[in-house]
């Protein structure tokens, strides 16, 4: 680009390519005529990859840093995350009293941390490896760029652009080029969707409660009839010394707020703090953004880690710090309401924002412990050894657990061993109450018969956003994918279904949550007999399945244990099981390595015999499962009761103080 801002002439881009991040990025570069005739494209998004690369020079640019390297660039980050939380604790107690920003920063700090250096190294290596220009396009105008904000589960972020903002003053080789797109093209966004038939709407709503337990009876219960004025009045002349404060509910949760309530205890929900405020944030570098940098250990890691530090501190200095003023004007309600008792707690799911580890530590303040209840499978993978220093166990007072791995699990990385804990299975709570009802019922809203076999394929969702070291990472993890539908897939005598990864019972309500999102599985040829379903969600149509493959254990494997079919699981090797419970998976199901050169035709083997095979296998393995579920994923059958005595001999407890320098 010139010194006018106009594009340069054609001949000047035959060494040049484009860094594609999502497909709005690619919409807005194709709709200017910035670069026009530049037909090379890196991107390490497997829909636009797979959108593209028929009609141009696409080159996958995760292949610059292998999955390899990337983990040791994420393992050597991991000391300094930890001496910014301490830096960021020091630094804010000065503006925000006694709230510990650093250690409520959760898992944004890593994720920001990790993404910023993987994103600067794939183009710093795909710049050295090519020796071409890298035009790398950002939309300046959506709140994916602005630096502010961290949220890991938020819109996608295109950290490209964050970073080749900085990069093109010490690389050259690296242009970062804003962009705009008109909203009103018709470039962002889908079709609305159809409108489901009167039949299924009621398919639906029969299959939602014969696959789940109806928890959401119980919400409308505790939220309304248990307020009503009158049912109040009766229920104070119960009232007993104990009271149950309740944050971020899930299904645990309410169970064990209704078995309180049931008994006389009080229930006070807590006013969810807004996560985000309409004020700008500060342009100007904060003195917490300068002693970030100063911790850089590496020379090259100068640019990301200096872009990471501009966006951790104006997070902090603009949005969480003046929330955390209005927890302040909360908190005296709170403490008036927990006078009126000899013992509060606090009940919560994983606290998944900053802002609710803020709030909770507030409580632990006041005297009221904290308990989390439902974290699932955490612990079967080695991931969870470098991120569970970050996860909301560590700022709670007492945790349940589904089962005994997690919890000695826990103990072993925990700064605090002590902790008060508590095993509650989940057998019953996760399974279904009608699942051969919930079988038909899905089978019908697929059109499927209920003779035919199917294999469903439960795939992870794909990073779009942030990155964790020893965890999926998108193109690689799309190759394996590609390689399991088309060598093994494509040769079964069965109905395969891909599910795709997708929240929520049918697609009506759920739209907004996957606009813009170019799924590489629309974009290829899949073969015959293999088909593609988003909705329902796996919780609901697990049951339709009389194989279940997956590859990756986080909650998603809790759901499927609860069922008696059998599951096929794809040990990957960027995101490998923990060593103990991989041996243990050994026997208890049916075990697929990525490792082992031969694993594609293993897997093709397990699933080319007859169901009925399969089945008598399956079974022949019960008595190891049943060892395998009871201690690595849904745990021994939970009592309420018991669950009830322990809630409240859960005490506040001390963090230990972390000084890094």
């Amino acid at each position: 680009m010139d010194q006018d801002g106009q594009a340069s002439t054609s001949h000047t881009h035959n060494n040049c390519a484009v860094v594609i991040k999502d497909w709005p990025t690619w919409c807005a570069w194709k709709a200017s005529d910035t670069y026009r005739d530049v037909k090379t494209i890196l991107t390490e998004t497997p829909g636009v990859y797979e959108a593209l690369r028929h009609h141009y020079t696409v080159i996958d640019l995760s292949s610059f840093v292998s999955v390899e390297e990337a983990n040791a660039i994420g393992e050597k980050s991991i000391p300094l995350i930890h001496r910014w939380r301490s830096m960021i604790d020091r630094e804010c107690r000065r503006s925000s009293g006694e709230h510990h920003i650093g250690r409520g920063l959760y898992l944004y700090l890593p994720a920001t941390v990790f993404s910023m250096l993987y994103h600067f190294f794939l183009l710093k290596k795909a710049v050295d490896a090519t020796g071409m220009t890298l035009y790398v396009p950002y939309l300046e105008d959506t709140e994916n760029n602005d630096l502010s904000k961290t949220r890991v589960t938020g819109p996608k972020i295109n950290y490209f652009g964050i970073i080749a903002q900085r990069a093109q003053e010490s690389i050259p080789a690296i242009v970062a080029v804003p962009l705009s797109l008109d909203k009103e093209n018709g470039a962002i966004g889908h079709e609305p969707h159809e409108r489901p038939s009167l039949r299924n709407i009621l398919r639906y709503v029969i299959l939602k409660f014969s696959a789940v337990r109806a928890h959401r009876i119980v919400h409308l219960f505790l939220h309304r009839v248990t307020q009503h004025p009158s049912i109040r009045t009766l229920h104070n002349r119960l009232r007993k010394d104990r009271h149950l404060f309740v944050f971020v509910e899930n299904g645990l949760v309410l169970q064990c707020a209704l078995h309180n309530w049931l008994r006389g205890i009080g229930i006070t929900w807590i006013t969810p703090i807004p996560k985000q405020l309409d004020t700008n944030p500060p342009e100007d570098p904060s003195p917490l953004e300068e002693k970030l940098t100063t911790l850089n250990p590496y020379p090259d890691w100068t640019v990301p880690l200096s872009v990471a530090a501009n966006r951790v501190s104006r997070y902090i200095n603009g949005y969480i710090l003046p929330l955390c003023a209005t927890i302040d004007t909360q908190i005296p309600d709170y403490e008036a309401i927990h006078s009126n008792y000899k013992k509060s707690c606090l009940l919560t799911n994983n606290l998944g924002h900053p802002i609710d580890i803020i709030l909770s530590n507030r409580f632990r303040e006041m005297g009221v412990p904290v308990v989390t209840m439902q974290h699932g499978s955490t612990g079967l993978l080695d991931i969870y050894y470098l991120t569970l220093p970050f996860f909301s166990l560590m700022f709670t007072d007492g945790s349940v657990f589904y089962q005994e791995h997690e919890q000695n699990f826990y103990r072993r990385v925990a700064p605090d061993p002590d902790i008060f804990h508590h095993v509650h299975g989940m057998r019953k709570s996760l399974s279904a109450p009608f699942p051969s009802l919930a079988r038909r019922m899905c089978r019908r809203i697929w059109n499927l018969s209920s003779e035919q076999t199917l294999l469903l394929y439960a795939p992870t969702h794909f990073k779009d956003y942030h990155v964790f070291p020893l965890d999926v990472f998108n193109m690689p993890y799309w190759r394996v994918i590609r390689e399991i539908i088309d060598e093994v897939f494509a040769h079964l005598p069965m109905e395969c279904v891909i599910k795709n990864h997708r929240k929520g019972l049918w697609e009506l309500n759920q739209k907004k949550l996957y606009l813009n999102r170019r799924d590489p599985l629309m974009e290829i040829e899949l073969p015959d007999g293999v088909s593609i379903q988003d909705y329902p969600q796996l919780t609901y149509s697990r049951y339709a399945a009389d194989i279940l493959v997956l590859d990756h254990a986080t909650s998603t494997m809790n759901w499927v244990m609860a069922t008696d079919i059998p599951i096929v699981y794809i040990d990957l090797e960027m995101s490998p099981l923990v060593a103990e419970v991989a041996d243990a998976m050994k026997d208890a199901l049916f075990y697929i390595d990525t490792r082992d050169d031969s694993w594609k035709e293993e897997l093709r083997s397990v699933l080319s015999q007859p169901i009925e095979t399969i089945r008598e296998q399956w079974h022949t393995m019960a008595g190891k499962r049943e060892r395998f579920i009871n201690h690595y994923v849904l745990g021994p059958h939970g009592k309420m009761s018991d669950l009830n005595r322990w809630i409240y001999q859960v005490p506040v407890r001390s963090w230990p103080e972390r000084e890094e320098e």
